[in-house]
């Protein structure tokens, strides 16, 4: 049995990994759990998620390696879901269900890239940009997992190559430990 601890970005991601990844990922050998990026701290409390930088993910990267460093124990990150959001810009109909045109419009965006990974391409054009400027009362963290949840790993997979791989050296490490 693997431990798989990622650390991601925020709440989206994080709902994400424990609602989408983890239940995927379980049946394979693989026990997977989110913690938010620590971003700073203030008196007694402590801030998570959000715009991070890469000093926050290896400082918490490396705090949890030493908390647990068991050797079936494996780390790895979640820095921005969006890209996935546009596998199948459909299924934004669950949260969407009155907003045909807006969806098209979605597809539209998604036909002109190869895959949906490199829909990244400014600030201003950045998935989660393109998403608020279609739908302004988008609520990332509810709608982002629940449309993934709809897409469906084999779609996420088959759409997002990177993601894929990723997933894919996760299972290899699940079969590596049996």
């Amino acid at each position: 049995m693997i431990r798989l601890h990622a650390v991601v970005e925020g709440q989206t991601e994080e709902t994400f990994v424990n609602a989408v990844l983890a239940p995927e990922l379980a049946p394979p050998g693989v026990v997977l759990d989110a913690h938010r990026v620590t971003t700073g701290r203030l008196k007694n409390r402590t801030f998570r998620g959000g715009f991070v930088k890469y000093g926050h993910i290896r400082k918490d990267v490396d705090l949890w390696m030493r908390q647990d460093d068991h050797p079936e124990s494996w780390f790895t990150t979640m820095i921005d879901l969006y890209a996935l959001l546009f596998a199948e810009p459909r299924k934004f109909d669950v949260a969407f269900p009155d907003a045909t045109s807006k969806i098209d419009d979605l597809v539209s965006i998604r036909e002109g890239f190869s895959s949906p990974e490199p829909i990244d391409d400014g600030f201003d054009t950045a998935p989660s940009r393109r998403i608020l400027q279609t739908f302004p009362g988008y609520k990332k963290t509810v709608a982002g997992p629940e449309i993934s949840a709809q897409i469906g790993m084999a779609c996420l997979r088959r759409e997002c190559a990177h993601f894929d791989a990723w997933i894919a050296g996760v299972e290899r490490l699940a079969s590596a430990a049996r």
